[in-house]
């Protein structure tokens, strides 16, 4: 007999949608304004600057899959269990790991290079990129471990997709709440004898990073108070209830899927033209457009809006033309 579905309550799925503020706020300044940062106020090459965000890229590419499967192994994974024997939840002990490691590498980013601004560029290089590698295992700690969450707080899938909306609106907020801060801090502090950005905005972008990375940290203390990591066996079923956690297909098994990959590549394909979008376009606008620095903000600010607004008509489409149609005219 079917029982009515638990609620798992407003403030649960807001503390849980609030644990992934952080990287959300983190990868808005990384893909908009990384390499406006490095190119046009620290003065790196194009080349290097472009070279920093691959080595950054790379790293996550490297550290998603290892701390997928580390999380996948459950308490007894690395790194020791002390905190998930006490109850923390091995899924929020990484939360926590990658929090920490994020709130500790990624100011330096967006800081001139401490005690060696005048050191060669490819010193400066190097430098950079301890703290990229840092970042990117930080910031992929805290999505694997807060996306694999959903399943263990509730076996209905209705209220996972609760969580998943809620997840993606505070995700909208958040990529809102970079670009207004940006303009904001960029429109009370604009010099107007020179009005595009250069090596005197320094201060600027570490004042927006000081403030995207309170509001985040806030939001992942709230995550972690609010959100109770379901207690685990070491065989990975939930206490309560008995519900089964395990994987129910062998990654050898799930790798020979055809689908999967035809799922990724059109995945790696739409990712890959808005990453690139977001990239380029604030150094598009200043080097070819001459536009000013608060510009820098708004016409991003701009395109996510209207990308925001267009999903909501795509719902409607998926229904009349089916996803597969939906997604060729998207293309």
């Amino acid at each position: 007999m079917d029982g009515a579905v638990p609620d798992l309550g407003a403030v649960l799925r807001l503390s849980y949608g609030m644990g992934h503020v952080l990287n959300d706020v983190c990868a808005s300044m990384w893909f908009t304004y990384l390499l406006v940062f490095f190119h046009l106020v620290l003065r790196f090459s194009a080349a290097n600057a472009g070279l920093l965000m691959l080595v950054g890229q790379v790293a996550d590419a490297v550290c998603t899959p290892f701390v997928g499967l580390e999380v996948d192994r459950g308490p007894n994974g690395w790194p020791c269990g002390c905190l998930s024997r006490r109850g923390f939840g091995h899924r929020k002990t990484w939360h926590l790991i990658g929090t920490l490691c994020t709130l500790a590498s990624f100011p330096f980013i967006f800081t001139p290079c401490v005690g060696c601004e005048a050191s060669h560029e490819w010193a400066q290089l190097i430098y950079y990129s301890a703290f990229v590698v840092i970042f990117q295992f930080g910031w992929a700690s805290v999505q694997i471990s807060h996306l694999s969450l959903i399943p263990h707080l509730s076996p209905h899938e209705h209220q996972r997709t609760k969580l998943i909306a809620v997840r993606y609106s505070l995700t909208v907020i958040s990529n809102i709440f970079v670009y207004v801060i940006t303009w904001a801090v960029l429109h009370l502090t604009s010099d107007k004898t020179d009005d595009q950005v250069g090596p005197q905005d320094m201060y600027k972008f570490q004042n927006i990073v000081v403030i995207c990375l309170a509001v985040g940290a806030g939001c992942s203390v709230f995550f972690h108070c609010g959100t109770t990591e379901p207690v685990t066996t070491e065989s990975g079923i939930r206490e309560e209830g008995a519900v089964e956690m395990r994987l129910k297909m062998s990654p050898k098994k799930f790798l020979a899927v055809p689908q999967f990959y035809q799922v990724a590549l059109v995945y790696m394909c739409t990712r890959l033209f808005v990453n690139l979008s977001q990239v380029y376009m604030p150094l598009y606008l200043h080097d070819s457009l001459k536009v000013t620095a608060e510009e820098l903000a708004i016409v991003p600010l701009v395109m996510f809006l209207s990308s925001f607004v267009f999903s909501f008509f795509v719902g409607h489409m998926n229904k009349f033309f089916g996803r597969k149609v939906v997604i060729f005219l998207n293309l």
